[in-house]
């Protein structure tokens, strides 16, 4: 999955991707002032604290937990919004869980939870859009509006809902982002998710396997258990090549400008724009201050600009 702008300028663009990439250039920010635009959501999610703070002022009626503690102390708001979100991701509603057999915290969540629910109105997360959808297919698979087979992504990081409505595609084949390593926890959670034909693809699957450079066997066997690691006949480093560089930074923005640093000394030895791609261990925030950091690269002319990719799995 690619997520993130591309930024560049228009006579570097091959005609083929000028209707996907669109020269954009960000003004530099301070970094608290980055760190608040990179950490805004979207639809229903970014309301959620917003609806709980607001039923915790009106009071209700709760079983364990002080409404006037959620009202004064900081943090409740998240937490429910937290809780409830992962509830959704795991594809379950309230009504699915026996309140009268529940512990006074889990009955506080649910009477939360239906009271968040009744606030929100037909805005609906993603997660329960996944869940409700599913719910549809599963009894009238009919209603699903493309004809034909359907090629179905599933990332390492599926989502209960998510691979419900997945399974009840009509005329769907499942291709899996499989999570590197391969660890026996991730094949049981994916075969529960997605069926045994999805964990034993996982299972069976081997990064491709390359020699030419360091940058071959990084991607080979970065993510390869001890037992694939010590294996005396696997391919071995003869010592640095230039295609692997190492680097321990004090912090988040040395980070960001060694990265606007790389990314234009690229640009400099002719490397493709297309060819290049940055990758974040997670989308908030480093998606967007990279972004930022890349609006102007260090070393690139002043008609230049440099092309961000995310790949984000």
């Amino acid at each position: 999955m690619s997520c993130g702008e591309s930024c560049c300028s228009p006579d570097t663009l091959k005609r083929s991707q000028a209707h996907v990439l669109s020269p954009r250039r960000l003004p530099r920010l301070r970094s608290s002032e980055a760190r608040l635009l990179t950490s805004t959501q979207s639809g229903e999610e970014a309301l959620r604290t917003i609806r709980l703070a607001t039923l915790f002022r009106l009071g209700l009626p709760l079983a364990h937990f002080p409404v006037e503690l959620l009202r004064s102390a900081p943090g409740w708001d998240h937490a429910f919004a937290r809780t409830i979100s992962d509830l959704e991701g795991a594809g379950v509603r309230p009504e699915d869980i026996d309140q009268a057999g529940a512990s006074p915290q889990l009955q506080d969540v649910l009477t939360i939870w239906r009271a968040l629910d009744q606030s929100a109105g037909p805005s609906w997360t993603t997660q329960r859009i996944y869940l409700e959808a599913a719910l549809v297919l599963e009894q009238r698979p009919e209603v699903w509006p493309f004809p034909g087979p359907v090629l179905a992504g599933a990332a390492s990081d599926l989502s209960a809902a998510e691979a419900r409505f997945i399974r009840a595609l009509p005329q769907a084949t499942i291709g899996v982002l499989a999570g590197r390593p391969v660890r026996r926890l991730y094949i049981e959670r994916m075969e529960k998710l997605l069926g045994s034909e999805a964990s034993a693809a996982i299972e069976k699957t081997t990064a491709p396997r390359a020699a030419q450079n360091e940058r071959d066997l990084l991607a080979s066997y970065l993510f390869e258990p001890p037992l694939i690691l010590a294996d005396p006949k696997r391919p071995r480093s003869d010592g640095p090549d230039g295609t692997v560089d190492l680097e321990e930074h004090m912090g988040l923005d040395t980070e960001l400008e060694a990265t606007a640093d790389w990314v234009a000394r690229q640009v400099a030895n002719g490397i493709p724009l297309e060819e290049m791609a940055v990758l974040v261990p997670t989308l908030d925030p480093f998606v967007g201050l990279s972004r930022i950091a890349l609006a102007g690269c260090p070393g690139t002319t002043a008609n230049s600009r440099c092309m961000l990719r995310m790949d984000c799995h």
